[in-house]
């Protein structure tokens, strides 16, 4: 029988667009372990590509 992996992580990112890159970094600027997950393989994802386009800071919508 095989072990399972295991994993010593404070927070699991998901998403490293608009909001998941600065979340992360502050959370490692704490001395966190943090880890992102995405589900392509470019970093800031979707939101580098371009295809963020109805995202505006601090709107309420």
């Amino acid at each position: 029988m095989s072990q399972k992996p295991t994993f010593d992580y404070d927070y699991i990112v998901i998403g490293s667009g608009a909001g998941g890159s600065p979340a992360a970094s502050i959370l490692a600027s704490a001395g966190k372990k943090v880890v992102f997950v995405e589900k392509i393989n470019i970093r800031r994802g979707i939101t580098k590509l371009g295809r963020c386009t109805n995202w505006i800071l601090n709107s309420r919508s």
